[in-house]
């Protein structure tokens, strides 16, 4: 996704943002739902790349970073400034950056914290790394563009930004899996799932109330679209675990929500969610998978 200026009233000009997207119609879902002419397709990552002069990618996994990023690196990059917000391998990362500076342009690792819905709304939590006059470039189109907040790693290698989300995915899952857990005691014990959520939204509102309620009304399955694919879970998960490896400790907890997301990509295929995980638990309890 390439960007020149913010739209804005501050920008009389008003620079269209450049986006390319692999799926062609992805790309043209954004153009239908944001102002007319505010948004303009490039034909292809070339493209992208050659107009303009900051460049946000975000891909799925480490071999799409690394595919769009062959095609860049042979695009003539010196002098643009990258933002990759992907969650990959910190090692990754690093490599990447090298050989975006070794090109003559420059690199900012900005994961962001948040899901999809979070994104179209702009409330994701960027956490850009990179030299700081790097980052001071990035941060404009984070506070109050695509995020509600910053968490600051200006000075920090890129890699740093990447450790920490995949630190912090290993939380989110832990405690969707110790939420999914409750319910399903509270509901084979007789207490049900209302209290229980009852409890969660006094003691612990905002994200546990949040996948809580995805878990009671079905929402964990009844989508025609995953909210966050079950094998993009994994491949979070299977970071964290590596990287826990790699410095001689283990991540326990998050090994069996491992499980329980592999389960869910066996059941559900590419329509299962990750949150899933509790229809997993629900049928090791002897419960249907939908509630």
């Amino acid at each position: 996704m390439g960007r020149k200026h913010l739209w804005g009233e501050k920008n009389p000009k008003k620079t269209p943002l450049l986006v390319f997207n692999r799926s062609e119609q992805r790309a043209k879902d954004l153009q239908e739902r944001l102002p007319s002419g505010s948004v303009r397709i490039a034909d292809s990552i070339q493209d992208a790349v050659a107009q303009a002069d900051i460049v946000f990618t975000c891909l799925s996994d480490d071999d799409a970073v690394k595919t769009v990023f062959d095609v860049v690196l042979a695009s003539e990059p010196a002098g643009k400034l990258f933002v990759e917000c992907s969650t990959i391998y910190p090692s990754e990362t690093k490599a990447l950056s090298e050989q975006i500076f070794q090109a003559g342009a420059r690199f900012v690792a900005c994961p962001v914290f948040g899901a999809p819905d979070q994104a179209n709304l702009g409330q994701l939590v960027c956490a850009p790394a990179g030299e700081p006059s790097d980052v001071q470039k990035v941060l404009p189109y984070c506070e109050n563009v695509m995020g509600r907040a910053v968490i600051d790693l200006s000075g920090k290698p890129p890699e740093s930004a990447t450790t920490l989300k995949v630190i912090g995915n290993s939380l989110i899952f832990n405690m969707v899996e110790a939420v999914a857990e409750g319910h399903v005691l509270a509901e084979k014990s007789g207490l049900g799932v209302t209290q229980l959520h009852k409890y969660l939204s006094l003691f612990f509102p905002g994200v546990y109330t949040n996948y809580s309620t995805r878990m009671i009304t079905g929402d964990y399955w009844d989508r025609e679209e995953p909210l966050f694919h079950a094998y993009l879970a994994r491949k979070d998960a299977n970071h964290a675990m590596r990287l826990a490896k790699a410095v001689d400790t283990r991540l326990p907890a998050l090994e069996v929500a491992n499980e329980h997301f592999e389960m869910v990509e066996k059941l559900k295929g590419n329509k299962g969610d990750y949150v899933g995980l509790y229809g997993v638990l629900r049928l090791e309890a002897g419960m249907a998978y939908e509630n």
